[in-house]
């Protein structure tokens, strides 16, 4: 009876559409609808971290939430154990406070533990969760910076001769010399804000119809993606062998170009919790536990306060340092429980598709090589192609069952030139330190410079550098 209650209730989660403003809730497999000339592509997305589905994470915390929470060890959550259990973040910057009367699908008067995966699923805590974001007024603005820089003849379109002019176009936009734009120096000029339109992507509310799955395996033992299904080979995947290089997905007829990175990123929660402890620690001294009149009374215990409630799991008014510890490794397991997919449509601006080392800039290198990615499958486009960018993390939360979450770390893209190989007269005229000396860090006679610019490019790498000392 029990069971057949629960699949009534799945049933029912299925045919509803949780969506927001800004989100839409998948299953475990989103498939995202993309451009396309007459209906939609439809791209599955098969996630994996390190072999695993998120699904497993996501059924494992839930039982362990269930175990920290059921404090009778009884198999069951009684109204007063519901009542004690921290909410659960959901897009939107929302919450969604765990409600017996809303979990107890059976009418038993308690929760179990199937009720309450079924509670979280429906109300937007699952395995996998796909925000999509809307152009913004930056990326029209880029946009049309871009098309109107590049495009020389006025005639609406890029070619390939065009995109080749790239660094020259954009040199007087590099207002501090450092031979890198950012996002400041190229809107620092006054330009018109266009009206911003819906984004040109959405999710699929039927996860079982698709016409190519993009197959992506993140974190340390994660391999390239691949893209299969009936129409993949209409699609140009170029993959990456390890982790952390910037991945495209190239459309049919250059309509429009995805970038990810097979990286999750999240915040570093493990150094939150190891402080947190050390904390407790030295405000703990030589009793074994503190009482909530002991946090009450000291200002600076005031974040233990907030999780008090939560933490004391045998309801005792007293937190020891066991208390805390477990329910701090239950957060921690808790903010990786979930993949969130974040797919941004950026219009037409490049600057996320170009900046391949994703440190917020572009390099002249970058510039220069901006002809190779985007002329290999766009001869020539009326328009610059639509930019989407898939990225991957956790719950966007600045507090998680009351303990402080730190903002995620922005990754570095790290060199594959060992630096002790780089000559020293290149380490000395590479003023800004990226890898790569322009026409103007150069000092030496221009003949040179375009010796050494082995590739033709109008930039000297660290690795052509190397090269030539070779020689």
């Amino acid at each position: 009876m029990k069971e057949a209650a629960v699949a009534a209730y799945l049933c029912l989660a299925s045919c509803l559409d949780w969506t927001t403003e800004e989100t839409k809730q998948a299953s475990a497999s989103p498939v995202l609808l993309l451009p396309r000339a007459k209906e939609p592509f439809r791209i599955g997305l098969d996630v994996f971290v390190d072999g695993r589905h998120p699904a497993t994470a996501w059924d494992d915390f839930l039982d362990r939430l269930f175990d920290f929470f059921d404090r009778d060890s009884d198999g069951s959550l009684s109204r007063v154990e519901v009542s004690r259990m921290f909410p659960l973040p959901v897009p939107g910057g929302k919450e969604i406070i765990i409600d017996l009367g809303k979990l107890d699908v059976d009418g038993n008067g308690k929760g179990s533990r199937e009720e309450l995966k079924v509670f979280c699923r429906i109300h937007g805590f699952g395995p996998v969760v796909v925000v999509v974001e809307p152009p913004s007024t930056a990326d029209l603005q880029l946009a049309q910076l871009f098309l109107r820089r590049l495009d020389s003849d006025h005639d609406g379109k890029l070619t390939g001769t065009e995109w080749q002019r790239a660094t020259q176009a954009f040199r007087k936009y590099d207002l501090n010399e450092d031979e890198y734009l950012d996002l400041a120096e190229l809107l620092a000029s006054p330009m018109p804000s266009p009206g911003i339109g819906p984004a040109q992507v959405k999710l699929s509310q039927n996860g079982n119809k698709k016409d190519a799955v993009l197959h992506l395996d993140m974190g340390g033992k994660a391999g390239t993606s691949t893209i299969t299904g009936k129409d993949a080979k209409l699609f140009r995947l170029v993959a990456a062998p390890v982790p952390g290089i910037l991945q495209r997905l190239y459309s049919p007829e250059g309509r429009w170009s995805m970038v990810f990175r097979l990286q999750r990123t999240m915040p570093d929660i493990g150094s939150a919790r190891e402080f947190l402890v050390a904390q407790f620690k030295s405000a703990l001294g030589d009793r074994v536990m503190l009482a909530k009149v002991d946090l009450e009374q000291d200002p600076a215990l005031t974040g233990f306060f907030e999780l008090f409630r939560y933490a004391d799991r045998n309801v005792d008014n007293q937190l020891s340092l066991a208390e805390l510890e477990e329910y701090l490794k239950l957060v921690e397991q808790g903010m990786k429980a979930q993949v969130w997919i974040k797919m941004v449509d950026h219009d037409h601006n490049p600057f996320i598709f170009l900046d391949t080392d994703g440190d917020g800039r572009l390099s002249y290198k970058e510039l220069a090589r901006a002809s190779g990615l985007m002329s290999n499958d766009v001869a020539e486009v009326t328009s610059l192609p639509r930019q989407f960018q898939l990225s991957f993390g956790g719950p966007s939360v600045k507090s998680w069952g009351s303990v402080p979450i730190p903002a995620p770390a922005k990754s570095s893209h790290l060199r594959s030139v060992d630096a002790a190989q780089v000559p020293r007269w290149f380490q000395v005229l590479d003023r800004n330190g990226d890898g790569f000396l322009s026409p103007g860090e150069f000092v030496g006679p221009p003949e040179v410079f375009r010796k050494l610019d082995a590739d033709g490019d109008g930039m000297v790498s660290s690795e052509e550098a190397i090269h030539a000392g070779n020689r």
